[in-house]
Order: structure tokens, then sequence, then C-alpha cells
């Protein structure tokens, strides 16, 4: 595959394009974590808030499966995030508020960032926990679905690992891959020996199935 260039001029390598193509569909949280940093008006975080509030509502009536691993993963970052995080992002605002003029006091704004950002992320996983579905270890087939691992490879290239999962734990950088992702789309219900089509900032390119398991 040639490669290509971004809107930023960086330089399209296979391993970028596929994480690009399996993250497409990219976190809320991290979409609020950008917008957090750059608007700091109470309207604009009270917006945001909203946001991943209503963004968590919907995956409370959406069905999550999980693997094993991917849900001890959320159950760990929800501990972490009602134990430890949520306490010291308390503590770092009352001190904020304790300097005085709320108007002018970065600290304060930065401690209702963060304070909307773990919330946000607390009801979006306790969403996800309440409606999850442990998938077990069932046999393939063959057949790509989800929790299935996949060796893939594009002419020319070294072959590639992934495993296939449901948006709520995707991890391209760790190989794992959304099956709502245009590569994760691309996959499903395909088996060994398979070619499939994927659309990339450079072009169309081809991924040949080494195998399914």
């Amino acid at each position: 595959m040639p490669s290509g260039l971004s809107s930023s001029g960086r330089a399209y390598t296979p391993s970028s394009t596929v994480r690009l193509l399996a993250n497409a569909r990219l976190d809320i949280i991290i979409h609020a974590i950008w917008l957090f940093s750059h608007l700091g008006s109470k309207g604009a975080l009270l917006e945001r808030a909203f946001f991943v509030w209503n963004e968590a509502q919907k995956m409370a009536i959406k069905i999550h499966f999980l693997t094993e691993e991917g849900r001890n993963k959320l159950e760990k970052e929800l501990e972490y995030l009602q134990n430890v995080r949520r306490p010291e992002v308390a503590r770092n605002l009352k001190a904020a508020i304790e300097e005085g003029d709320l108007r002018e006091n970065a600290g304060y704004s930065e401690g209702k960032r963060d304070q909307a950002l773990v919330e946000g992320r607390i009801k979006e996983i306790d969403a996800i926990l309440r409606n999850a579905r442990l998938l077990g270890k069932t046999e393939s087939n063959g057949v790509v679905a989800i929790g299935s691992r996949v060796k893939v490879q594009e002419d020319g290239f070294d072959a590639e690992d992934y495993q296939v999962v449901s948006p709520a734990e995707a991890d391209p950088l760790a190989g794992r891959i959304s099956d709502e992702s245009p590569i994760g789309q691309a996959l499903m219900g395909h088996k060994e020996g398979d070619k499939v089509q994927v659309s990339s900032p450079g072009g169309m390119i081809t991924f040949k199935i080494l195998s399914v398991e």
C-alpha cells in the first residue's frame, strides 16, 4: 500500500492506518477531555457534562458483549475512579475553593473539569457493566465474531494479530479492535483465507485473513 499523509503531514504506516481504522469510533470520554481542555466557560462545561451523561444513558440500554479480560479491566477502572480518583478530585476542588475568588481561579476551573470527566466515566462504565454479557469460550468454527483472535496480512507487509471486541473494551494500541470500526466490520463473518477490503485515508487496502481463533 503506498504511504499517504495525514492532514498534519504525518506519514501513515500500515500499523498507524490499521489503528486509525480500528479506533474510528472514539471513546466519548476522550472526546470530552479534548473539549474540556479547550472550553473553560461554565456553559460549555455543563453542555459537555450533559453530552457525557446522555451518551451513558444510551449505553445503558445497549447490551455490551465483553470478554472476561475486558470486564475485569473495566471493574478495576471503576474501582479506581470511585475509591481513588473521585476523592482526589474532591480534595483538589475543595482546596481551590478555599483559595477565594473563583472567577479567576484556574485551579477551580480545572477541578470542575476533572470532576465532570471522572463522574462521566463512572456513569459510562457502570452502564456498560450493568448491561454486559460475558462471552464464553465457544468454538469459532473459523468464522470471525466478537471475541475472535484474527491474524491478517496486507500484501508486502508483516502479518498482524488482532482481537475483535465490543466498542466498550476496544484498545487498538493493544491489538483489540471494535467490531463497529471499519476494519472490525470488514472482518466480521469472514473466515480463514478470505480477503477483505477496508477504506483508509490512503485508499482501499486489502487484508487476507490468515487465521481465526
